[in-house]
């Protein structure tokens, strides 16, 4: 299977059907207009550019908030989660709980040294938990994915101005 250069496992929308039951969690997965992160408790979070949507489900307890996302919110998260790992990934002080939100409604808290929970302020319900290498390659994807769905609005773009000109 290939992989992403943060080692996250890629998967083409062309694809078609794959084994998601052999991929061993926690891991990190990537499409075009998607990032997928599989907790170590059985909880993924979705972020799904493609449908508008972030969701953070508990697979087990069929637990699940989902939130509206938008180009926008998807350019802050990309801006505002690396600190919030990077905080949370201090080493000066592994014992301290520490717990930090994003402007849109995300917290990212160290619940015990090596281990980060990712969920949204507006119900602590449902959190993924990963180690902090895996929330850095999710940091990594949400970037790329950043990048991607930018390129992808301005192909967009060019293709209705070309448009507009041929039809003038």
């Amino acid at each position: 299977m290939p992989q992403t250069s943060s080692l996250a496992e890629w998967f083409h929308d062309d694809d078609g059907p794959t084994q998601l039951d052999d991929i061993e969690a926690p891991a990190v997965l990537a499409t075009p207009a998607t990032v997928v992160a599989h907790g170590l408790n059985t909880t993924v979070l979705v972020l799904h550019m493609a449908e508008g949507f972030l969701a953070i489900a508990g697979l087990a307890d069929e637990l699940a908030t989902e939130e509206r996302f938008t180009l926008d919110d998807l350019a802050a998260l990309a801006w505002q989660l690396p600190q919030l790992v990077m905080a949370c990934s201090d080493p000066d002080d592994p014992d301290e709980v520490l717990t930090f939100r994003t402007d849109e409604g995300i917290t990212v808290e160290r619940v015990e040294p090596g281990l980060l929970a990712l969920g949204f302020a507006n119900d602590g319900s449902v959190k993924i938990h990963m180690p902090p290498g895996i929330a850095w390659q999710l940091v990594a994807e949400i970037t790329s994915l950043l990048v991607r769905q930018l390129a992808q609005t301005a192909t967009i773009a060019d293709q209705l101005e070309a448009a507009l000109e041929q039809s003038s």
